[in-house]
């Protein structure tokens, strides 16, 4: 993925993640760090298990993400990413559809499909715990970017929301 497509897939995943997710509800006080990244994570997991596995070559979730505001002083989103790579003969878009169907219908979850700005299929899929999901479809590496963020929570005074968590 070039530097450019990068750059506008973290920006329309931050307007997506500024749109949805927190402004549902209002901060969770019982999570911490850990609780929220946990909760997203397993999330990612669970949607990467509904492509076929037949058509995939690896998941890599990465360890760590970053907390994003919302919703008020002190009250952040845990952040991360998970990265599907398919085989170089699977349809990215019939695989994005698939992840479509399953969360369309499954009691808890909304998911509504969109267009990258460069054409690519997408689907944001809203958890049953204000946790959301942007799943982006990339043809030409076979690939599926799955963004992920958390519930919306209250971080303690003295600890710092910067760096990676």
């Amino acid at each position: 993925m070039t530097a450019h497509r990068v750059r506008a897939t973290l920006l329309a995943t931050l307007m997506i993640f500024g749109l949805t997710g927190c402004a549902q509800t209002s901060p969770e006080d019982t999570l911490n760090v850990e609780e929220a990244k946990a909760i997203a994570q397993a999330g990612a997991s669970e949607i990467s298990e509904h492509v076929p596995a037949e058509l995939v070559v690896s998941v890599k979730q990465n360890a760590t993400g970053v907390l994003l505001s919302c919703e008020g002083d002190r009250n952040y989103t845990w952040t991360g990413r998970t990265v599907v790579t398919l085989t170089e003969d699977a349809d990215v878009t019939d695989v994005i559809d698939g992840i479509y169907s399953v969360y369309a219908d499954q009691e808890g979850w909304t998911a509504r499909r969109k267009e990258s700005a460069h054409g690519d299929p997408q689907v944001i899929i809203d958890g049953p715990d204000s946790n959301g999901y942007l799943i982006t479809g990339d043809a030409e590496p076979s690939t599926i970017d799955l963004d992920s963020y958390s519930p919306c929570f209250h971080l303690p005074d003295g600890q710092s929301s910067r760096g990676s968590f």
